[in-house]
């Protein structure tokens, strides 16, 4: 884990840079889903518990995609992190996925405090922040670009103190 997550932050940098230079190469690789994520679900469950948070999968069917493992791990990872702090009094972090036609369809949904409406239009935006101590406002800016990269597609859906959900769309591997 010490490992990956010297590997992770050599990657974040990167992907800073990559970001502010409007440039980023994927490193593709084909892969299983679910498999792929094993390794970032065993981190983010240690994560959680240490925070007296509850982590709930459910993945439906199996899929073959291409990814960048170490690129798409700041997704799950920044995702997840997001959902930490909106979850400040405890809740549950849900990652559910489903096999749409030719896509892949995954779900990262917290129980935390949600968004506004006019926060929510504004999420993916560069440098905006809202709430969050020591935010950069890029978190989620890197987020959707590393999605598009991948030829997919994220939105967001929340409800004030119900929580939020992410959905992440991306093609799958013909076989």
């Amino acid at each position: 884990i010490i490992s990956q997550q010297v590997n992770q932050f050599n990657t974040l940098a990167q992907e800073l840079l990559a970001f502010a230079k409007g440039s980023s190469t994927l490193q593709l690789q084909n892969m299983k889903f679910p498999a792929c994520i094993q390794d970032s679900l065993t981190s983010l469950h240690q994560n959680l518990v240490q925070q007296k948070m509850n982590l709930v999968t459910d993945f439906q069917g199996d899929a073959l995609i291409q990814i960048d493992p170490s690129r798409f791990y700041r997704v799950y990872d920044n995702l997840a992190n997001n959902a930490i702090e909106a979850m400040s009094d405890g809740g549950t972090l849900t990652i559910t996925s489903q096999v749409s036609d030719d896509h892949l369809v995954m779900r990262i949904s917290d129980t935390g405090h949600g968004m506004e409406a006019e926060v929510l239009t504004k999420a993916f935006d560069e440098f905006f922040t809202h709430q969050k101590h020591n935010g950069t406002g890029l978190g989620l800016a890197i987020v959707k670009s590393i999605v598009t990269d991948h030829n997919g597609h994220i939105s967001v859906e929340s409800v004030l103190d119900q929580g939020t959900t992410f959905t992440i769309t991306l093609p799958i591997l013909k076989t």
